[in-house]
């Protein structure tokens, strides 16, 4: 089971526990509340600016067609 979000708060080395990816860019899911939001760090090269740790949705990933609804 995936972390609730805040519950890895003060972790040196969190559990990567979902990883998607799309030609350049990667995500790293840490955390979901269940619903839709994930905290991750997202890794994407053309970007290279982006807070490295940050809330996510799964909605908009699905909306990019960057993760499917099966």
């Amino acid at each position: 089971m995936i972390p609730d979000i805040g519950e890895i708060e003060g972790k040196q080395e969190p559990t990567v526990y979902l990883h998607y990816f799309t030609g350049n860019a990667h995500f790293y899911i840490y955390e979901f509340d269940g619903i839709d939001t994930m905290y991750d760090k997202a890794d994407l090269r053309y970007l290279p600016d982006l807070p490295k740790y940050r809330t996510l949705s799964l909605s908009n990933l699905k909306r990019k067609k960057w993760v499917s609804d099966t």
